[in-house]
């Protein structure tokens, strides 16, 4: 992930996250990095070089509350709540830290702020990684069973959150996830939301699937049990996820 930071973020990335801020739109990812949160840093958070008022506004991207690490060190952060993209790390993050114990299920799960887009030593110099000295990053590996994830509170509840919200959904983009058969976890929770919008008669959002592998949408049918409304427009051709980002940032959809 340094690597891919030290240069700017590319054209169509940068797009389509001020897109998702500007919409307030709801991400759901199974990604454990810190891309989409660097990114808004970038864009919305400093301005000239210099921290803006508001610099736990990246933190609000995550609908379900962590324990940031800034006050254990005496950085109250500010007031308000910013609109923004909603960000459900399903997998969990690199910033994110619990004991690392089997049995975690009361535990609070602190996040770290994340770094300035092309440095990588903002916020290591201002001590912070001492308040979770010990801990483990909270990174959900692809098991087959996740079960003993679901044990603690916090995780539990960002599925659960994440499951609601493609019932409001007009339109969903599924950005580069190959829907392994493997998966069964993530393939339940998507069986069980569709299944919902079935028995209340919603099953009217459109989805569009943008991956290198057109087989990605064979799977998607046979993964949930119902009439999809599936634009293969982006599935099997070259460069998928970006032009796919640049069709919805100019609204060409």
């Amino acid at each position: 992930m340094r690597r891919g930071t030290r240069e700017q973020w590319p054209d169509w990335f940068g797009k389509l996250v001020s897109y998702w801020h500007r919409n307030h739109s709801v991400v759901i990812t199974l990604n454990y990095d810190t891309l989409i949160e660097r990114c808004v840093v970038g864009q919305y958070l400093f301005t000239n070089g210099e921290v803006a008022e508001g610099r736990w506004f990246w933190s609000w991207l995550y609908p379900v509350p962590l324990t940031p690490v800034a006050p254990i060190m005496g950085d109250q952060g500010v007031a308000g709540d910013p609109e923004t993209v909603q960000l459900f790390k399903l997998h969990g993050s690199v910033n994110w830290f619990y004991s690392g114990t089997t049995s975690f299920s009361g535990e609070p799960v602190y996040c770290l702020p994340v770094d300035v887009w092309k440095d990588d030593s903002s916020q290591r110099n201002k001590g912070l990684d001492a308040a979770v000295s010990g801990k483990t990053p909270l990174v959900i590996p692809p098991l087959t069973e996740k079960t003993q994830y679901f044990q603690n509170q916090i995780v539990r509840r960002i599925w659960q959150r994440a499951g609601n919200e493609p019932l409001m959904a007009q339109r969903v983009f599924i950005l580069g996830y190959s829907l392994p058969e493997t998966d069964l976890t993530f393939r339940f929770f998507l069986s069980q939301t569709m299944r919902i919008l079935q028995d209340a008669e919603l099953a009217t959002t459109q989805y569009w699937v943008a991956d290198l592998n057109k087989e990605v949408v064979a799977r998607l049918r046979s993964a949930i049990p119902t009439d999809l409304k599936i634009s293969t427009k982006y599935a099997g051709v070259a460069s998928p996820i970006p032009s796919l980002a640049n069709a919805i940032v100019s609204q060409a959809l």
